[in-house]
């Protein structure tokens, strides 16, 4: 698996005072499991180190422009990005992208525009490159380095590249019908974790009751299955989901250790607990008694162990 990335998080001298952002979590956890493909459209423009530059705004025109002399770098840095697209475009692998924040160019959210007189505008925007990301890959998992500290938007970041490549990899693995309603299955309470209302619609889709070609059927659900893993999970969501689960073997425990599993979902429920202990709790029993169905749901395991995304007790709202 491959994720694009903002060379300085990953160790590149290539800020304006060439040094680096090094990120810990890309560089200690996410550096075990991805390739990286590294850009950064500033060092390519104006090199390292380099005059800094900033968004300004002329009249709703947000230009980029040098904090030095006032130079217009906006059309240059437009073509660089272009060219880190098409770069993406060719690593049809990559499954996610990682900006570094409040840059002019890789901002996702909340970077200072200011006006030409030098006073800040009131609406910040996002970066040039990140921009041009949007528009080309709307679908596409993308996120800030400062947003990932966040353990929340980390586990869900991590969860929906994972699942954004499970997809790709069964599309263009000659697909079908019966495969389609297979992936659907498998993936039956993550999606859940995360919307009901989502997880009718793509069951509606699945079951083609308007009998469309599988073609057609296969471009809504990827539309719909690729905004629906973006979408932010919950803890009222997830204990939902770990109910619906556990009906699948009450009968096949003995009462206590079906209390034993209900007092950790009221302490996880309570935030004194992180989902990793509920939810141990129900493999235990998923595990004892074999069942196949709930094996296979990807909720249960949709990322590697080791990023032990799951311990933190802050890792759903």
């Amino acid at each position: 698996m491959k994720l694009a990335i903002s060379a300085c998080l990953n160790g590149e001298n290539c800020t304006f005072s060439a040094s680096n952002n090094n990120d810990e979590f890309i560089r200690k956890y996410l550096n075990k499991h991805f390739e990286f493909f590294h850009f950064c459209p500033e060092v390519n423009i104006l090199g390292a180190p380099r005059e800094t530059v900033r968004l300004v705004n002329f009249e709703g025109n947000i230009r980029v422009i040098s904090n030095k002399n006032s130079i217009d770098f906006t059309d240059q840095l437009v073509s660089e990005s272009q060219k880190i697209i098409e770069q993406i475009k060719h690593n049809n692998d990559i499954c996610g992208v990682i900006l570094k924040s409040k840059s002019p160019t890789c901002g996702m959210e909340r970077v200072k525009v200011y006006m030409p007189s030098g006073i800040p505008d009131i609406k910040p925007d996002m970066g040039i490159l990140t921009k041009e990301l949007k528009k080309y890959f709307p679908l596409l998992p993308i996120e800030e380095n400062n947003r990932l500290i966040d353990p929340w938007l980390r586990e869900n970041f991590v969860m929906q590249i994972y699942a954004y490549n499970d997809f790709e990899l069964f599309k263009n693995n000659n697909p079908s019908m019966g495969k389609l309603v297979e992936f659907h299955t498998s993936y039956k309470y993550l999606i859940m974790s995360k919307s009901n209302e989502a997880y009718k619609r793509l069951g509606n889709i699945v079951a083609n009751r308007d009998k469309l070609p599988f073609e057609k059927v296969l471009e809504s659900y990827e539309v719909e299955f690729k905004v629906t893993i973006d979408t932010k999970s919950s803890i009222k969501k997830t204990i939902n989901v770990l109910e619906h689960c556990y009906g699948y073997i009450k009968n096949d425990i003995s009462d206590v250790e079906k209390e034993s599993f209900f007092e950790s979902l009221d302490n996880f429920r309570d935030k004194l607990v992180p989902l990793i202990l509920p939810l141990s709790i129900l493999q235990m029993f998923i595990n004892k008694h074999n069942c196949i169905y709930l094996k296979n749901q990807k909720f249960f395991s949709p990322y590697p162990k080791d990023l032990a995304l799951r311990s933190n007790i802050n890792s759903l709202k």
